[in-house]
């Protein structure tokens, strides 16, 4: 399993920082420590835009992987926390997954998280590449189900360097690892 690397920022708050001058249109990323206005895209919705600051971010990129997963948990000025995935493809040509969700509190953080599935998200060509043009034979859904349970595998190693054991069984699409 490809080695995880994870930061955390833990910070004392800050006085909180006024909205940005209108014409400012740039997407602004949040400074560690820092409340600052920024802009989350989420793919099929309206993004969110508002002030949060960096409290964890952690990635499963290595070990020579062409899709991996990062996460962020954000925390915004009224005490509520963002958490944030994001399943980068460009390797394979695609356009990468970027979901973010307002919680109420570390434990609906976590239970995003455990409750995402990043397969249902991908195209299948990010599991098997191209697709033929014509039928799909069985050795291309075989590789499909293969690089499906890998990827879970990835999810779950990954969200359990950052927050340990799941605390619920795992999901029907965790234990098979295979397509569902």
């Amino acid at each position: 399993m490809a080695a995880l690397r994870i930061a955390t920022l833990l910070c004392p708050p800050l006085v909180p920082l006024p909205p940005p001058p209108e014409e400012q249109v740039a997407v602004l990323a949040p400074r560690p420590g820092e409340f600052s206005w920024t802009l989350l895209p989420r793919n099929g919705q309206r993004p969110l835009y508002l002030p949060a600051r960096m409290l964890l971010e952690a990635s499963s990129q290595g070990g020579g992987c062409d899709i991996w997963s990062e996460i962020a948990v954000l925390e915004t000025e009224d005490a509520r926390f963002v958490a944030v995935v994001r399943h980068l493809l460009e390797a394979r040509g695609l356009t990468a997954f970027r979901h973010a969700a307002l919680c109420d509190g570390p434990e609906a953080v976590r239970d995003f998280f455990e409750s995402h599935d990043p397969v249902a998200v991908m195209p299948v060509e990010a599991l098997t590449g191209p697709l033929p043009e014509r039928a799909v034979a069985e050795e291309f859904l075989a590789a499909a189900g293969r690089e499906s349970g890998f990827q879970r595998a990835r999810w779950r190693a990954l969200l359990g360097a950052v927050f340990g054991a799941p605390r619920h069984e795992p999901r029907p699409w965790a234990a098979s690892g295979g397509l569902q």
